[in-house]
């Protein structure tokens, strides 16, 4: 079998890819975190969502203008 081999990601990929981690991972986490007490840390996890989706929308605007 062949090994499939990653090309490397352009800055602007690899950003992307963080930033829609990032929202993924604080999306999973802001509810369950809060609903266990930990409401500072929810609202911390809350505001890294909503900059990771303003980064992303901000980001897919960009490159439509171009």
């Amino acid at each position: 079998m062949s090994e499939k081999k990653d090309l490397p990601l352009s800055p602007v990929d690899e950003r992307v890819k963080v930033l829609e981690a990032l929202r993924t991972v604080a999306l999973r986490f802001e509810k369950d975190v809060g609903k266990l007490g930990y409401h500072e840390i929810a609202l911390l996890l809350g505001t890294a969502r909503t900059a990771a989706e303003e980064n992303l929308r901000s980001m897919s605007d960009d490159s439509t203008r171009q």
